[in-house]
């Protein structure tokens, strides 16, 4: 249909309600590589100072500046995400260094960037509900 717009899937987080429970980097973990192990979550847990804790994750910026900032064009975006292209990447970490919400990891051995790709494995088993995984509409 012309002049449709697509509508992508992006996270909502209400830091305000986290319990720190960590299941959202097990879950993402046992997704994307098989096994529990928070060092490969694409999501993180933050404990502040003061107790708080704060999910830390891709927020599928409009300006994607982790992308603009891959010298090697190893980061794209492919259906409004992130996409990486291993071969390509240069393990540099400027994506890292560019994004605004500290939300770009590295892998532990290989040290390519680990990014947020919105597929939901986290929000599923957020007990608390506090990340949503949303269509751009709303």
């Amino acid at each position: 249909m012309t002049g449709e717009v697509k509508a992508f899937a992006h996270y909502e987080v209400d830091a305000r309600e986290c319990t720190g429970c960590r299941y959202c980097e097990a879950a993402c973990s046992l997704e994307h590589f098989g096994m529990v192990a928070p060092a490969l979550a694409r999501v993180r847990v933050k404990r502040h100072d003061d107790g708080r804790d704060e999910v830390v994750m891709c927020r599928n910026c409009a300006d994607h500046p982790c992308v603009d900032a891959c010298p090697t064009e190893a980061l794209t975006v492919r259906d409004g995400h992130v996409h990486l292209e291993r071969d390509l990447c240069a393990a540099c970490g400027a994506c890292q260094q560019a994004c605004p919400h500290g939300a770009v990891f590295l892998h532990p051995v290989e040290e390519y960037p680990l990014i947020c790709i919105q597929c939901g494995a986290c929000s599923r088993f957020c007990p608390p509900e506090v990340i949503r995984l949303v269509s751009a509409g709303g």
